[in-house]
């Protein structure tokens, strides 16, 4: 129903008539003084925020990953993992997050929305609000028997990416299916299929449930090289892809060559 009134134009009115003063059980103590109170180990810390949604302030569900910084972000922990770190906290009901045993050092934070939760989009968490490229996200740093904030976690209504691959052989373009399309770094499983986006028949895919910002995306498969959008091996290197607020971005893409040519640039 979310998604037909903002079609609709009447996201607004509905915005309207939503008042934080409506808002039940929100609690008066801040994450971090949750954080502080539960306290932290020799060991390990703990890292406190606050999740809302952007635009009515109100307390959101969501929850986030850790992904170390200063770890070879393309280890493989297994086959089909995704490479978003081990470690995953869910906000509480009033919006409160609190990460209890987190292992020092630096991470970035990756945002999930629940399942079931379809008003919200995915995100690397920035200073002041939602990016969608990793190189752009706060860092934070966490230290044995310490307290950390992390800067107060917003999120932005979703969007999707709709685009198509294909293998150009001659001057012709084939359609290619089984490709894992993905955010971070991943392995395809050779049996089971992970929580990503996968090629049909004629190529096509669609990644949603994405915050406004813009996206690289990596492409992987048995019958293309491994890619990001704009053919490319690195992510900072990237074509970024701009995904609009209750909207489709759609791309075509990328195409692969042949072994004896280059590749094709991304359209």
């Amino acid at each position: 129903m979310y998604d037909l009134l903002t079609r609709s134009g009447l996201r607004l009115a509905v915005l309207l008539l939503v008042s934080p003063v409506f808002a039940t059980g929100a609690s008066t103590v801040s994450a971090a003084d949750q954080a502080s109170d539960r306290g932290a180990t020799a060991e390990s810390g703990v890292v406190g925020t606050t999740v809302h949604d952007a635009v009515t302030g109100l307390p959101a569900r969501a929850c986030v990953r850790f992904v170390p910084v200063d770890r070879d972000r393309y280890t493989l922990i297994d086959l089909g993992d995704l490479q978003l770190g081990w470690r995953s906290h869910c906000a509480a009901a009033d919006g409160a997050l609190v990460a209890e045993g987190v292992e020092p050092g630096r991470y970035q934070l990756f945002v999930n929305p629940p399942y079931d939760e379809q008003r919200h989009g995915l995100q690397w968490v920035g200073t002041h609000g939602g990016t969608g490229q990793r190189h752009r996200a706060a860092v934070i740093r966490v230290r044995a028997g310490a307290v950390t904030s992390a800067p107060q976690i917003r999120l932005d209504p979703p969007g999707e990416i709709i685009g198509t691959v294909t293998v150009t052989t001659a001057a012709i373009g084939r359609p290619v299916a089984g490709v894992y399309v993905g955010l971070v770094p991943m392995v395809p499983h050779p049996k089971y299929t992970v929580d990503v986006a996968i090629t049909d028949v004629v190529g096509r895919y669609t990644v949603g449930r994405l915050g406004p910002y813009d996206w690289a995306l990596q492409f992987s498969g048995s019958q293309i090289a491994t890619q990001w959008s704009g053919g490319v091996g690195n992510a900072r290197l990237a074509r970024t892809v701009p995904v609009w607020e209750g909207g489709s971005s759609i791309r075509h893409g990328p195409r692969s060559a042949p072994e004896s040519g280059p590749a094709p640039p991304w359209r």
